[in-house]
């Protein structure tokens, strides 16, 4: 499990959407110390930990589904962490052959239809953002670093999105967390908003990797 969330703190990721690297521990999600399963395993920072093994008479502390939700929700986003790849020798450009035009293309398509899916009820699942990671994992090296990096950036404001809806599903209705349920339904709002813009900008972003001499 630390393998697989390279120490990121699975409600700090879902909570807050902080990706960095965490100092923490396992956590057993179901609070059974008997339970080794990997399944039952999560990692959590130090004050995540202390807030989840804590019990409150008033405050409804995280639940183990909860945590599994955002532990998976992390893992498929871990999935796309990629090392940066090695410089060209002796500053030489790489070369392309002339298939490199149709997986261009394939990317090109699976953005646009990906935004659309995403766009059509504004709560994208797990499956079809990790179907675009799959499907567009070849950008790093058929495209440059920015385009690379606006693919990497539809992915993760997608699974935000995914993050949100369910935060706002299971959050409790009561007067405590009126203000946390305006600011989720902002930050939606918002996220909506960015994917609206997005069909232009994906033109314009792949044109000059599409233009045939």
């Amino acid at each position: 499990m630390l393998t697989k969330c390279k120490r990121r703190c699975a409600l700090c990721f879902g909570l807050d959407n902080d990706d960095k690297e965490k100092r923490g521990q396992l956590v057993h999600v179901d609070r059974d110390g008997d339970n080794i399963n990997e399944d039952n395993a999560a990692f959590l920072c130090i004050p995540h930990h202390d807030l989840y093994d804590s019990t409150s008479r008033q405050a409804k502390g995280y639940m183990p589904g909860e945590l599994k939700q955002h532990r998976e929700t992390l893992l498929v986003y871990v999935l796309t962490l990629k090392s940066e790849p090695n410089d060209p020798v002796n500053g030489a450009k790489p070369t392309v052959g002339l298939d490199v035009y149709d997986r261009r293309l394939l990317i090109y398509k699976a953005t646009r239809e990906f935004v659309r899916e995403v766009f059509k009820d504004l709560r994208p699942d797990l499956q079809l953002i990790l179907k675009f990671n799959a499907d567009t994992d070849e950008a790093l090296f058929l495209f440059d670093d920015a385009l690379a990096g606006y693919l990497e950036t539809l992915f993760k404001n997608a699974l935000r999105l995914h993050t949100v809806d369910l935060l706002r599903e299971r959050m409790q209705t009561d007067a405590d967390e009126a203000e946390k349920f305006v600011a989720l339904l902002q930050e939606g709002k918002d996220l909506a908003e960015w994917f609206a813009e997005q069909p232009e900008g994906i033109r314009a972003r792949f044109a000059p990797f599409l233009r045939l001499a």
